[in-house]
């Protein structure tokens, strides 16, 4: 359904330069899988998320690399293909229901006309469609949702009827950016039970943006992690948590205390790292408790392993080279 390859997305900076937000980042996503994105924010794991509907932000520029939408080119695809897939084949659900839904308008008013959108109904039929994906998403009176506008719902019901919006057009794909982070423990149980019910019963693909590791092991067959902008491991969730390989998913999955091994010093944010060139090596070697000298100087690959696992580690792949010392 999705193929992104070497994807580089930049941004101007200040100083009439260029930040790469993403970079040589490769993705693919077939019927009925279920992977997630993780890393720490500003990694640009919601970046990556917009990429797989063709969008890219405003002031971004993709400068190399290809979006490949069931076959077709995002880049040279007709505005018409593209509202067609946006919705149609994939829907997004934001992190944050209650400011991605329009606050002057109705629940229903606004379900409908993400039906109307793709399917040629009356507007009667319409609000019978929106009325029928609330109660699907199991808001208990789906009917008076329909009457009440954004603010007028909890944050759990606003994030439903976001799922609802999002799969209002029966699209195949669910890309679901933080759908819990705004949610108590008990509402956000519900909320993610609800969507792994919705891929199962639907057979959607999911694509999951999240910060919480025990959501990801929970519904996520595999995962990405991505660190300023480049994906640093890939693997299938099991293989990840049982034995992350990453000096970065190391830490990452102490700090969750999911079991990583800590100890990586604090040191400069992925923002500054995803600026600097790549002629300066490793861009979490400042923060690496295992970087070498040569850390420094080479932008190591992303290496296909024998178990299927992606890897940006030549000292956990191979240990140290000739020569090569302690960073």
């Amino acid at each position: 359904m999705i193929r992104i390859r070497n994807l580089a997305l930049v941004f101007p900076t200040f100083h009439g330069g260029e930040t790469a937000a993403l970079r040589g980042v490769s993705l693919d996503i077939g019927a009925g899988e279920r992977v997630a994105l993780v890393g720490e924010s500003g990694s640009g794991k919601s970046l990556l998320a917009l990429a797989c509907l063709g969008l890219v932000p405003e002031h971004g520029r993709v400068v190399e690399g290809r979006v490949e939408l069931d076959g077709v080119d995002a880049a040279t695809a007709s505005r018409a293909a593209l509202r067609a897939w946006r919705g149609g084949v994939a829907g997004l659900a934001f992190q944050e229901a209650a400011g991605a839904l329009s606050p002057v308008y109705t629940i229903g008013f606004q379900l409908a006309e993400a039906v109307r959108a793709h399917r040629p109904l009356s507007r009667r039929q319409a609000r019978e469609r929106a009325r029928e994906l609330l109660a699907e998403v199991a808001i208990d009176e789906p009917e008076a949702a329909l009457r009440a506008y954004p603010h007028e719902l909890s944050g759990g019901q606003a994030q439903r009827a976001m799922l609802a919006m999002a799969l209002a057009a029966g699209p195949r794909l669910l890309i679901a950016d933080e759908p819990t982070s705004e949610l108590d423990p008990i509402t956000r149980a519900e909320v993610l039970g609800l969507v792994g019910r919705l891929c199962r019963e639907r057979g959607l693909s999911l694509l999951l943006v999240s910060h919480d590791l025990a959501v990801v092991r929970d519904l996520a067959q595999r995962v990405l992690v991505l660190y300023a902008g480049e994906v640093v491991e890939e693997a299938a969730t099991a293989a990840l948590f049982s034995e992350p390989l990453h000096p970065f998913t190391r830490e990452l999955l102490a700090a969750a205390g999911e079991g990583g091994a800590a100890g990586a010093p604090v040191g400069c944010p992925p923002a500054k790292a995803a600026a600097a060139p790549a002629e300066l090596g490793c861009r979490f070697h400042q923060r690496c408790g295992l970087a070498l000298a040569s850390c420094r100087r080479r932008a190591p690959e992303l290496a296909n392993l024998a178990d299927g696992r992606r890897l940006r580690c030549p000292v956990v792949r191979g240990g140290p080279e000739v020569g090569d010392g302690p960073g």
